[in-house]
């Protein structure tokens, strides 16, 4: 009878602790956003923009750990049938260990993005532009496109 009970004691010690911590936490702070853009116009949001999307996350193990970080960025934004095409690089994507402008590191969102030996706690900041290319035919109205950002250890 006292074996059984310590048994399922154990067992739920193990089933609590393996189901409850979260490991990895992510926020999306702010949307990418070109705001009104003019038939015929281009427009090129950088990292340090105000229109750039921004992120942060971190984790909370006791160990260090590496980050894999990917992007799917969409080809165009639609509109019903019309579509507006948007481009990524270097020059709008940036992270940092800090909130704010200096010291950036740049990086090509449609390439996966390592962070090594984060510690726990510590935050990871990531902005994100792009440019679109509005050609003269282009109709009026809103266009989106949906970014999904995937975060995983190493």
């Amino acid at each position: 009878m006292k074996f059984k009970s310590l048994f399922t004691i154990l067992f739920l010690i193990i089933f609590v602790c393996n189901v409850l911590p979260q490991s990895i936490y992510i926020y999306k702070h702010k949307d990418l956003n070109f705001g009104d853009v003019f038939i015929g116009y281009s427009k090129n949001i950088l990292h340090f923009n105000y229109g750039a999307a921004k992120f942060s996350m971190h984790h909370n193990f006791l160990k260090k750990k590496d980050f894999l970080i990917t992007f799917v960025l969409p080809e165009y934004l639609l509109n019903g049938k019309n579509y507006l095409p948007i481009k990524f690089d270097r020059q709008n994507a940036a992270w940092s260990f800090r909130d704010r402008r200096r010291n950036r590191r740049r990086f090509n969102p449609n390439n996966p993005l390592i962070i090594r030996g984060v510690k726990q706690n510590r935050s990871i900041f990531i902005w994100l532009g792009g440019k679109i290319y509005a050609k003269n035919n282009l109709l009026p109205g809103t266009y989106k496109g949906t970014i999904i950002l995937t975060v995983e250890f190493l």
